[in-house]
């Protein structure tokens, strides 16, 4: 998640005080969560998570196999966008689990551009998978259009996030959850139209998103509107991820 860890130096004299200096953090939960430990590198519980995690990561592998063998058969260009909005979150995973440190090794600011930016085009790719995979007559070209138009809004506040400096660093975070805001409200409009409107394929996507956005509006209040320390929710977050991308696997097969 956002925590790192460092060895201290071992002293030969009683200590009387540990400082330790944080230089511009982008997040304010790399400060609140932060605190002294020992031995807890490979301990039960965190070998325990890992394996979730890789049970997870596995479970998102699955559909890009599909993928494939859908497209024999259906020809669709939605296909494509499925499968890049797979991929990109099988990266978040990894990359927000820590689970890719044990595969390779990255520095902290490839690291800290691959989450938002795996993050955000996931959402996109995800968007235009939307746009084209639901039938036609259950959404208006403006509707289709609106989808297609998250691409650049949602990739510049992702790239905004890591690369912020100077003055508008202490607000990036801050900035970049509430981007996100118009986005959920625009995907719960437009979902709202084609149920309406009797689609079937909206099913599938309503019970794909609903995790998601909720877990994501639980990080966005958290991080934005309150003093307490934001509650990341990035283990239920890589849950969301793979029950969105098996739902809509099951909406493509459906």
């Amino acid at each position: 998640d956002w925590l790192m860890h460092t060895a201290l130096p071992k002293l030969d004299r009683p200590l009387s005080a540990i400082i330790v200096e944080i230089e511009e953090p982008r997040h304010r939960g790399t400060l609140s969560e932060a605190r002294l430990e020992s031995g807890t590198d490979g301990t039960a519980d965190s070998i325990r998570h890992e394996l979730l995690v890789a049970f997870i990561c596995g479970i998102l592998l699955l559909p890009l196999v599909f993928n494939f063998a859908f497209y024999r058969i259906l020809r669709e260009r939605f296909l494509y966008w499925h499968a890049l909005a797979v991929t990109f979150m099988l990266v978040q995973t990894a990359v927000t689990s820590g689970i890719i440190n044990r595969f390779a090794t990255l520095s902290v600011e490839t690291l800290s551009l691959l989450s938002p930016v795996s993050w955000g085009a996931g959402i996109v790719a995800a968007a235009l998978f939307s746009a084209d995979l639901i039938e036609d007559g259950m959404l208006d070209a403006r509707h289709r259009t609106i989808m297609r138009l998250i691409a650049p809004w949602v990739m510049f506040w992702s790239f905004y996030y890591p690369l912020a400096s100077g003055p508008l660093r202490s607000t990036a975070a801050s900035f970049y959850f509430a981007s996100f805001i118009p986005v959920i409200a625009l995907f719960v409009w437009i979902i709202a139209v084609a149920w309406l409107r009797g689609s079937r394929a909206v099913n599938f996507q309503i019970m794909a998103w609903l995790p998601i956005m909720v877990t994501g509006s639980i990080r966005i209040v958290s991080t934005i509107w309150t003093d307490l320390t934001p509650m990341e929710l990035q283990f239920q977050q890589h849950v969301s991820i793979a029950l969105e991308v098996v739902i809509t696997s099951l909406g493509v097969a459906d």
